[in-house]
């Protein structure tokens, strides 16, 4: 009787990497969490290592041998770019030396669109520290906007809603602004309670904006105007990609959204304000709930990698 292909799904992310093996039928088999795999942040080499340990990890736990893995689906974070998938690629081929797997490298927004649609038509927007609205339309393009990072802007963002909060300070202390509880949650939580120390936390201490976003919330839910202007900045950036987005979808009687992120999993004052946004754009939009996990993508694009037809060892679906 002909063994079940072994394949494995790898959700490489900023905080932590998850992976598991499962069989044909997606039994799962054994699971392995590594460290960080976030590309921009440790680099190629790195990310390669952590994902050799997953993939080792996992065949040990499962009992199984390497070479009964016939397919790695890889979404690794902060691998926008081609360049950067290939040089993970040409790392990780390497290192397992495995010349009959088939390893894919995608972006992680990649598996979350896999994880919420399959091969559907569909739209996801992340919102963590940084933000990108990315999916696939009903010709089967896949395309993608934002993600640029938080210099040249993630609209929506933890980033973004951090940056927008630190200035509605600096608005406050002009007189442009009237003081409120927002003015007083930083105060508490980050000591900012003058120009000077408002310049000096951004300054000379560099304080991540995306550190910023708790004390936002806070004053929001007490119907702080302050806060609740930024937070309605925020959403509209973000409304706005995904209204230029919509475009590709005008032919759709009702376009999927799906929101994932830790800006937008849970039921916050903010997510309630982006869906109000999203409500008023001119497109028929409708939110769905993000009911799989990332890692489930990843586990469903290894195993179509398995089928006859899939005979490449790498897929760039964003370029």
């Amino acid at each position: 009787m002909e063994r079940k292909p072994l394949i494995i799904g790898i959700d490489g992310g900023g905080t932590k990497t998850a992976g598991r093996l499962t069989d044909g039928d997606k039994v799962i088999l054994a699971e392995h969490h590594g460290g960080s795999s976030n590309m921009q942040v440790i680099g190629a080499s790195a990310c390669a290592d952590i994902f050799q340990e997953v993939v080792t990890m996992l065949c040990d736990k499962a009992q199984c041998e390497l070479q009964d893995v016939k397919s790695i689906a890889v979404g690794l974070a902060g691998a926008g770019r081609a360049s950067d998938r290939t040089s993970v690629y040409n790392d990780l081929k390497k290192k397992l030396n495995l010349p009959n797997t088939k390893i894919t490298i995608v972006s992680d927004a990649d598996i979350a669109l896999e994880a919420a649609y399959g091969e559907d038509p569909g739209i996801i927007i992340i919102a963590g520290t940084g933000s990108i609205v990315y999916g696939r339309n009903i010709h089967g393009e896949i395309s993608r906007m934002g993600g640029w990072g938080p210099v040249l802007g993630d609209p929506g963002s933890g980033s973004d809603i951090g940056l927008k909060a630190l200035q509605k300070l600096g608005q406050i202390f002009d007189g442009r602004a009237q003081k409120s509880e927002l003015l007083a949650r930083f105060s508490e939580s980050f000591g900012i309670d003058s120009p000077e120390s408002l310049i000096n936390k951004v300054y000379s201490e560099k304080i991540k904006p995306s550190t910023l976003t708790r004390p936002v919330f806070e004053a929001a839910m007490n119907k702080d105007e302050n806060a609740l202007d930024v937070l309605n900045q925020a959403a509209a950036g973000l409304a706005d990609m995904v209204q230029h987005f919509l475009a590709d979808f005008s032919k759709m009687q009702k376009v999927p959204i799906t929101l994932k992120g830790g800006m937008l999993e849970s039921d916050t004052i903010y997510r309630r304000i982006l869906m109000q946004h999203i409500k008023n754009l001119p497109y028929p939009a409708s939110v769905i709930p993000f009911s799989r996990e990332a890692i489930d993508g990843a586990v469903d694009l290894a195993l179509r990698m398995t089928a006859p037809s899939q005979n490449k060892n790498i897929i760039f679906r964003n370029d």
